[in-house]
C-alpha cells in the first residue's frame, strides 16, 4: 500500500479548537477532547528527534529478520508550515550505514534551497530497509495525524466502553472511515478505508491508538503506545506494533521502540542545539 497525500506528505496543521471538556457523556465529547489534545500536542511537540529501534520479521521457518537503528524527526517546514515527518535508518543489524547518525538533523539545522527534496530523499531511502508487506504506513505518528481535526469529517466515531491505561481509567473510542478518497491509498490508487480505536484519557491525551486495514488479499493491524513526557508536556509515541497477514502468505511482524526525545533548534549558522536526552519509561 501507499500513502496518499494525507499520509506521503502528512501535514500536521495546527489548529485552534474549543477547551476541553470533562464529561464524557458521548462520543462527540470525546472526539473534541482528542481534537484539542492534537492540536495541543503539535504545538508543543515541534523540532523533535527520536531514536527508533525497528525488529522486523517474517513468521515461516526460518524467515528472515532484521533490526534496524534511524533517526525520526517531526519538523515544520514548506510554505505552509506543514509539520511532517522524517525517518533516516542509520544501522542494520548492527552494521553502520556510513557515518549518517544525525544526517537529517544537520540537513535542517543548516537548509538549503532543496531542503525539502532532500529530506524527502532521504525519507523514501530508509523504506527500502522494510522486511516483507510493501509499505509506507509504519508511522508512529499515524495515531496523532488521523485525529488532526481537519480530517475528523472522513470518520464516524462511536463510543466502545471504558479501560485502563497504567491504572489511569480511558475511554475506548471506536472510528470508521467514511470519507472518499481515503488517507490511505491501495498500491493500484483504489481507496482503502480504515478503522480502529483510541484510547483517551480525561484529559484528551491519545494513549493508544490502532488502526485496521482490511482487504481481501491482506489485513494490517497498526496498534501504537505513547507515554507521559513531563519534560516535552506530552505524550510521546514509545511503541509501534505492526501485522501484516496477507492471504495464503506468510506474516511480517514488526515492533519499534522510541526514546532519546530531544529537541533542536533550526539554524542556519550553526548546528542544533539539543536538550538532554529523555527515554520514556515502557
Amino acid at each position: 500500500m501507499k500513502r496518499a497525500a494525507g499520509i506521503a506528505a502528512l501535514s500536521f496543521i495546527i489548529a485552534v479548537n474549543g477547551s476541553v471538556r470533562a464529561q464524557r457523556t458521548s462520543s462527540t465529547d470525546v472526539v473534541s477532547r482528542a481534537s484539542a489534545y492534537v492540536s495541543y500536542f503539535l504545538s508543543h511537540f515541534t523540532s523533535v528527534v527520536a531514536e527508533e529501534t525497528y525488529v522486523q520479521r517474517i513468521d515461516v521457518l526460518n524467515g528472515q529478520a532484521r533490526t534496524s537503528k534511524a533517526d525520526f524527526l517531526l519538523v515544520q517546514i514548506g510554505p505552509k508550515n506543514q509539520w511532517l515527518p522524517f525517518r533516516d535508518v542509520y544501522e542494520v543489524n548492527g552494521s553502520r550505514l556510513h557515518d549518517r547518525e544525525n544526517r537529517l538533523v544537520d540537513l535542517f539545522a543548516n537548509p538549503s534551497p532543496d531542503l525539502l527534496a532532500q529530506a524527502k530523499a532521504i525519507d523514501a531511502e530508509s523504506y527500502k530497509y522494510n522486511l516483507g508487506a510493501t509499505r509506507s504506513i509504519n508511522n508512529p505518528m499515524l495515531g496523532i495525524a488521523l485525529l488532526q481535526p481537519e480530517l475528523l469529517s472522513h470518520f464516524t466515531f462511536s463510543l466502545g466502553g471504558t479501560d485502563k491505561i497504567d491504572g489511569e481509567p480511558v475511554d475506548v473510542l471506536k472510528f470508521e472511515e467514511s470519507g472518499r478518497p481515503t488517507i490511505v491509498h491501495q498500491n493500484n490508487g483504489g481507496d482503502l478505508p480504515c478503522e480502529g480505536r483510541y484510547w483517551i484519557a480525561g484529559s484528551g491525551t491519545l494513549l493508544k491508538s490502532e488502526m485496521v486495514l482490511n482487504t481481501r488479499e491482506q489485513m494490517t493491524r497498526v496498534t501504537i503506545t505513547f507515554k507521559p513526557d513531563d519534560r516535552l508536556g506530552v505524550a510521546v509515541p514509545v511503541r509501534m506494533e505492526e501485522i501484516y497477514a496477507p492471504a495464503g502468505a506468510a506474516r511480517t511482524t514488526a515492533v519499534a521502540t522510541y526514546g532519546r526525545f530531544r529537541k533542536f533548534e533550526v539554524k542556519t549558522e550553526e548546528a542544533p542545539k539539543e536538550l538532554p536526552s529523555v527515554t520514556p519509561d515502557r
